[in-house]
């Protein structure tokens, strides 16, 4: 008798110390992508945990959830999605888990003018001050008690933001309609941010076909191509051939590195010098 209610007292110890747990957990907050972490976390960090679906090395066209991931999912409070046509993975873990999450999904690129073939959205730092505000709002809904320290994050970010996005201005002042050449069509929102030509080898994801390329390298000879940019996610024969053939430089930039200031800001420096 003495066992059994030692036994009973156990799991009842058990249960509360989980539910204990369970009200002193923060909520989950998905992200797509890592450049998200950063800003999410500025915004409402101490009050939340963040969750990235696609590491940083990963290709967003392909990426399939991992066995921890989708455990974690299940558990999420709210995702803070791209909302981009191009990005499936997003809407296959929506349909994945159609019947068990109980998430709410956020847009927050909705009111962003969407380029069909490029899903790189967060690369543009006037697309980014719409998602930061996007985000602020459905982690207000969330965390309505915290409502008054996320505006004062998101008023601090917007500012830092807005900054950055005039240093840009002033780099490309004297560069509109130049061209920089790439390889995986990243950079449309940035290009079109400071009045730039992206012109990428790659299309729709595919390798880019014979004739494509003929017609690239024709574009950087005439424009006087000094370097081909490529990303850790996406890698070529052909972009290493285009440049051996042409005798320009390979160079890396990687839209999807979790330090979004410091990286659009080094990636805009090495863009600038590839003109």
């Amino acid at each position: 008798m003495v066992k059994r209610i030692s036994a009973i007292a156990l799991l009842f110890a058990l249960f509360f110390s989980d539910c204990t747990w369970a009200a002193q957990a923060k909520p989950l907050v998905l992200v797509s992508i890592a450049p998200q972490k950063q800003i999410v976390e500025r915004l409402a960090g101490d009050f939340i945990e963040v969750l990235v679906i696609i590491p940083a090395t990963a290709n967003p066209h392909v990426f399939e959830p991992t066995l921890t991931q989708a455990k974690a999912i299940n558990r999420a409070s709210l995702f803070l999605q791209i909302g981009h046509p191009e990005l499936f993975f997003e809407q296959a873990i929506v349909e994945k888990f159609a019947s068990t999450y109980s998430f709410k999904i956020v847009d927050t690129a909705k009111g962003i003018p969407l380029l069909a073939d490029d899903p790189h959205v967060w690369t543009s730092p006037r697309a980014m001050l719409v998602m930061l505000k996007n985000s602020a709002n459905a982690l207000m809904e969330l965390l309505p008690e915290k409502k008054q320290a996320i505006e004062a994050n998101l008023i601090q970010l917007e500012e830092q933001v807005s900054a950055l996005d005039r240093d840009l201005k002033i780099l490309f002042l004297n560069d509109q309609g130049k061209s920089f050449f790439v390889f995986h069509p990243a950079w449309g929102y940035f290009a079109k941010d400071y009045g730039l030509i992206q012109v990428a080898l790659e299309a729709h994801g595919k390798e880019p076909g014979t004739q494509h390329v003929m017609h690239v390298s024709d574009q950087a000879k005439l424009r006087g191509a000094k370097v081909l940019f490529t990303q850790l996610q996406t890698s070529s024969i052909a972009a290493q051939t285009f440049t051996e053939d042409l005798h320009i430089k390979l160079e890396m930039l990687n839209p999807m590195e979790e330090d979004w200031f410091s990286n659009i800001r080094q990636s805009a420096e090495k863009i600038k010098n590839a003109l």
